[in-house]
């Protein structure tokens, strides 16, 4: 045992991996073991235990995984038995796209030896890849667990099912991850395993689910001498071609806007300097996304309602600018035509700097004013530094500038690990915004917040702290004015039976004030937890939210007035079945009509909610994800509005590259004009995408997107006008899409 930061840390596990002539795959492993010219050369790793469901157990079923290196990759082959081999649950799907409720294995590479950043690599059974960067000291909790899923490797897999269990290899250049220039590297392991169908997942060495963290309880590994990722050039031209229609509604007057052919060149770029740093630039870089964003419900919503950013560009390294509070938030980038990204580590040091253009604000103003046709500039810079045990100190500055609407944050953050289990972290930024109506703000930003983490007892409790004249306009702060106290806790028995896996009771609480002392919410919400064998989860909650609206957030009130919305929920999810997964969600109680007829007060109705999702793999390459979400809102005497959102997204793999994904998604919102402002809107959107992907850098896509709404243009001489309709839907955007890109490495 040695002491850091105040507390006992075990001495780590440490292996050594061995040199090898040349490289190993799958096929050096028929019949489950390696091939007899293999035997003593590789370095075999065996002795796994359960972190869940009883943590420091023995597994249920047999893993053994080898590795070894040469001069370009590290080796690694997971021999996954199973006793019974038919009740594996894996799809064919494409790069990302497999589930938890699926076999899988996983390996986490801690190249600096920092125990806080780790790259990890994932496949199913069948070899699909599923790759992220994980943090220890991630600037939000709560966002994958550390993970940001969006961070991409090029690496190869493979993987095949036997009559024994399966076989899963990697394959991972050393030019494709950053690591000390050393003759002699020191780096960290951990392997893991989930078999879902028993809620288990056993690693090695053991993650304790006692202990925070996953960094902390891994091996060292050593023998890698004399590897580097050496001169690491990436270019990554790309060409687009489009043809569109749409209905444009925020110009005078509205039209519709259509292009036969639209075709544009790209290129990205990526330079390692000194195995650490990476540059990449972006000239005339694609921006747009791929991937559709998840259904949410935006209706009756007194705040912004946050969606992930999908772009690659803003994805790449996303970590290095992640804070406690939410201060990059690069979906506010809506047209950047370039920009460049520094980042790298150095010893304990890390830096990252973010620079971009948006051309979006001066395309969105008239033609007749003076901000036409200018664009904005986004610059961000995030300095930080590991000190003592998993601790962290930093600092970030971000700006954007648009001819006189300037804006500025600056501030300081921390991250210190208290113990094996407690964890504290807190920031305090300031901002300076300037804007020909608004005039000069000055404005503060505090959160503070104080974490335990454990097999059955977790707190968390966080201070945020947001003042009236606060602003950032690179992230997402949705609400100001308001000082906050948001305590959550669960404490959770363990049975560890045959059907019975845990059960205890949770609580959510939460108390707001503004600057002038004044309460705003007041929110309970106790619960009971339920979790069984093969994942299945139940919940009960009952909630009470007491809510103060003010003339300053509604101007038509007089006086402040106070609103209790009370009510109870049940949510529920299973993967009982290895070809599936479903969940459902319920909720009743009160609510208030944020969206009351122009000049009426805001008031109370009787809300219900309600959401399923079930996800299917009714053959090996296809998989199906459909939700269904209902909202809605009563008066005593009539509905205020329904609002229902399906979708329908599948994706059937041809080939390990080769897929066809379709998206259905259908809203449709009926509301009552006595008592409310919002409109009947009706939205049917159809996305088909064939992709041929090698990497996440060479592929080709070629779509269409078609959308259609419930509008109607009218026109009358030279004045047009969009009205909602009642009647049929009009097809007001499609479009016909092809992107090419290709990954040449240097």
């Amino acid at each position: 045992m040695f002491v850091a930061a105040g507390f006992a840390i075990a001495e780590p596990q440490e292996i050594t991996i061995p040199r090898i002539d040349r490289p190993v795959g799958l096929a050096d492993f028929e019949g489950m073991q390696p091939r007899f010219e293999l035997a003593g050369k590789l370095t075999a790793i065996q002795d796994f235990v359960q972190s869940n469901p009883k943590d420091g157990a023995a597994p249920t079923q047999k893993t053994i995984v080898y590795m070894a290196y040469d001069d370009l990759n590290l080796y690694i082959v997971f021999v996954s038995f199973d006793t019974n081999p038919e009740r594996i649950a894996t799809s064919m799907s494409r790069r990302e796209g497999f589930d938890e409720d699926e076999d899988w294995v996983e390996v986490y590479l801690d190249t600096f030896n920092d125990q806080r950043r780790a790259y990890c690599l994932s496949m199913n059974a069948l070899g699909v890849q599923w790759d992220s960067r994980y943090s220890e000291t991630s600037g939000r909790s709560g966002d994958f667990e550390g993970h940001q899923p969006s961070f991409d490797v090029l690496w190869y897999s493979d993987g095949k099912l036997t009559d024994q269990g399966y076989i899963t290899s990697m394959t991972i250049p050393f030019r494709s991850i950053r690591f000390p220039s050393k003759d002699i590297q020191s780096w960290r392991i951990l392997f893991g395993r989930s078999i879902p169908r028993n809620n288990e997942y056993i690693s090695w060495p053991h993650k304790s689910q006692s202990i925070q963290g996953f960094l902390t309880q891994s091996s060292l590994i050593t023998g890698l001498e004399n590897v580097s990722p050496g001169k690491n050039l990436q270019f990554i031209p790309y060409t687009t071609f489009r043809s569109f229609r749409f209905l444009q509604t925020d110009t005078d007057p509205p039209g519709f806007i259509k292009d036969a052919g639209d075709a544009a060149v790209g290129l990205d770029a990526k330079f390692v300097l000194k195995d650490s740093f990476v540059f990449d630039l972006a000239a005339n870089p694609d921006f747009s996304q791929v991937e559709s964003d998840e259904p949410q419900v935006t209706v009756n919503q007194r705040f912004e309602v946050f969606f992930r950013e999908k772009r690659p560009f803003f994805l790449e390294n996303a970590q290095y600018f992640e804070t406690p509070l939410n201060l990059v938030f690069t979906r506010r980038i809506a047209d950047p035509q370039f920009g460049g990204r520094f980042t790298g580590k150095h010893g304990s040091n890390t830096i990252g700097f973010l620079y971009t253009n948006d051309e979006a604000p001066g395309k969105t103003v008239p033609e007749h004013s003076p901000l036409f046709g200018n664009d904005a500039h986004f610059a961000i810079v995030r300095l930080n530094r590991d000190i003592l045990s998993q601790s962290s100190v930093g600092v970030l500055f971000t700006s954007r500038l648009f001819e006189g609407n300037d804006n500025q944050v600056a501030g300081a953050d921390f991250r210190f690990r208290l113990s094996d289990n407690w964890q504290a972290s807190g920031q305090a930024v300031r901002s300076w915004n300037d804007s020909p109506t608004e005039g000069s703000q000055k404005g503060t930003a505090y959160l503070g917040q104080l974490r335990r983490t454990g097999r059955k007892f977790e707190l968390d409790l966080i201070y945020e702290d947001i003042s009236p004249d606060f602003v950032t306009t690179t992230g997402f702060i949705p609400r100001v004015n308001y000082r906050n106290v948001d305590a959550s806790t669960h404490y959770y028995f363990r049975p560890e039976g045959d059907v019975l896996i845990a059960w205890g009771p949770e609580l959510k609480a939460v108390e707001s004030w503004d600057y002038d002392g004044t309460r705003l919410d007041s929110f309970i919400e106790p619960a009971i937890f339920v979790e069984l064998q093969r994942r299945t989860i139940a919940r009960l909650k009952y909630f009470d939210y007491q809510q103060r609206l003010r003339p300053l957030d509604f101007p038509v009130l007089n006086e402040n007035v106070d609103f209790s919305t009370p009510g109870w929920g049940a949510e529920f999810q299973t993967s009982y079945w290895k070809w599936g997964t479903f969940e459902l969600s319920y909720e009743r109680g009160k609510d208030i009509n944020f969206t009351p007829p122009a000049g009426e007060s805001p008031f109370a109705g009787e809300r219900t909610f309600f959401s399923t999702e079930m996800i299917l793999r009714p053959l090996q390459r296809l998989q199906m994800k459909n939700s269904y979400l209902f909202s809605a809102l009563r008066s005593d005497q009539d509905e205020i509005f329904t609002d229902h959102i399906l979708s329908v997204r599948a994706n059937y793999q041809f080939t390990r590259t080769f897929s066809l994904r379709i998206i259905l998604q259908y809203e449709d919102t009926s509301t009552n004009p006595a008592l409310t402002d919002l409109e009947d809107r009706r939205n049917l959107n159809a996305d088909v995408l064939f992709t041929y992907q090698l990497n996440p850098w060479t592929a080709l896509y070629v779509g269409y997107n078609g959308n259609r709404q419930n509008l109607d243009l009218i026109r009358d001489g030279g004045n047009s006008q969009i009205v909602r309709t009642r009647g049929s839907l009009i097809n007001d955007a499609n479009q016909f899409f092809m992107k090419f890109s290709y990954l040449f490495r240097l």
